[in-house]
């Protein structure tokens, strides 16, 4: 895209249509986590088409807006320290040549977000009892489950990304060049 204004209204409308999809886990159960990934692949096509700024720029809106909006806010959580944070960290990271170093960067990154998360969840959602009454257990298998569920997001992302490159991109650049 080439212009602040194109750049800017792409931008509004994906960040519009995340807090869309994030507004359905309130209707549906399983949207806990499910609406935060569809949201992420939303910034992975920002991040593709208008680069790393004004993906941050939607990033935060995304973030704001679904903290303060959503009534679901474990949703909003989920949004914001992990799948929003490693859909904007992936880009980043996709640029380290050596692909040894790229996975650790990525195991690092989904280990940060799931430690953040995992916070966020102890402060606001869980209550203390619960967690030591399961102790180590539930953190192991909340690490365990937070590490597979994004390895299989980061192989989502990158399928997702090669349909909007081949069937997509032409028609929405088509729509905002006009």
């Amino acid at each position: 895209m080439k212009k602040n204004t194109q750049k800017l209204a792409f931008g509004s409308v994906l960040t519009g249509i995340s807090i869309a999809v994030m507004f359905l886990s309130s209707i549906f159960s399983i949207g806990q986590l499910s609406c935060p990934m569809l949201a992420g692949f939303c910034l992975s096509v920002i991040f593709e088409e208008c680069g790393c700024r004004w993906a941050g720029v939607q990033y935060i809106a995304a973030s704001l807006l679904s903290l303060f909006c959503l009534p679901e806010k474990e949703t909003a959580f989920f949004y914001v320290c992990v799948f929003g944070f490693y859909s904007f960290a992936r880009h980043i990271m996709n640029k380290i040549n050596n692909k040894f170093l790229r996975v650790i960067a990525k195991t690092a990154a989904i280990n940060f977000s799931v430690t953040v998360c995992y916070f966020f969840e102890i402060l606001f959602f869980i209550d203390m009892k619960e967690l030591t009454i399961n102790g180590y257990f539930l953190i192991c298998l909340f690490y365990l489950l937070g590490n597979t569920i994004l390895f299989l997001y980061e192989y989502s992302i990158n399928a997702v990304l090669i349909r909007y490159r081949h069937q997509f991109r032409a028609k929405i650049i088509k729509i905002f060049d006009k």
